[in-house]
């Protein structure tokens, strides 16, 4: 005689909330397995249902349209910008604090989930470039352009190749992480230290390739 499955424990939650577990438990799910896991086994981890998950979204696809916009299309992602507005630091310190706290924000189930989407063909990688840009790339072109007394953003337009140099440095740190999230190497003991580093010898370049790239001379001695 076959064992029957224990019924499910279900606990009595707001749509908006039993929404948000969906969305938290088929993240997690998503990210340690791919996308091939079924609803049957995303309802089973939150505790209910195939027909109550059913109720909250229309598909699979739907509930990872919905992961993707909540992890990282609709975050809010103020903190980098307003780390690069502190007072009375130079640039080189504000840029090593917005980035050290970046770091320590970005998570293995984050990673993982963003690598996942990239490698099955959603396009994650590239709706996610307009928030990047608005919310790291671009505040950092702005201060370093006003540490370097140039013009902003708004009167001589963001340059694409200004990305490229802001995306040279970014990239930099999100490998730490990488290390970190994905290949399991140790790097928070190393990491603010590496940033620091990494972000000295970027600045240095930095401000002089973007007058390079806006045609503008060198300050003179």
């Amino acid at each position: 005689m076959s064992q029957e499955e224990p019924p499910i424990k279900r606990t009595r939650l707001s749509a908006k909330a039993r929404r948000s577990t969906i969305l938290a438990e088929a993240g997690s799910l998503f990210a340690e397995a791919g996308f091939d896991v079924s609803t049957r086994e995303i309802a089973k981890r939150c505790g209910i249902t195939q027909a109550a998950l059913y109720k909250h979204f229309d598909s699979k696809d739907d509930i990872m349209q919905a992961v993707f916009r909540t992890r990282y299309l609709e975050r809010d992602r103020t903190e980098f910008a307003l780390a690069l507005e502190a007072p009375d630091l130079p640039l080189e310190a504000r840029i090593t604090n917005a980035y050290t706290a970046l770091y320590r924000r970005m998570n293995r189930e984050g990673h993982r989930l963003f690598f996942q989407a990239a490698m099955v063909g959603y396009q994650l990688p590239i709706e996610y470039s307009e928030p990047l840009d608005h919310s790291v790339l671009l505040p950092l072109s702005r201060h370093l352009r006003a540490d370097c007394g140039l013009h902003d953003v708004e009167t001589v337009p963001w340059h694409k190749d200004e990305r490229e140099l802001m995306l040279m440095l970014h990239s930099v740190v999100i490998f730490l992480a990488i290390r970190r999230n994905i290949y399991n190497v140790d790097m928070d003991p190393r990491a603010p230290a590496l940033i620091a580093q990494d972000v000295r010898v970027w600045l240095t370049g930095a401000r002089v390739q973007v007058r390079e790239i806006l045609q503008l001379p060198a300050p003179s001695a």
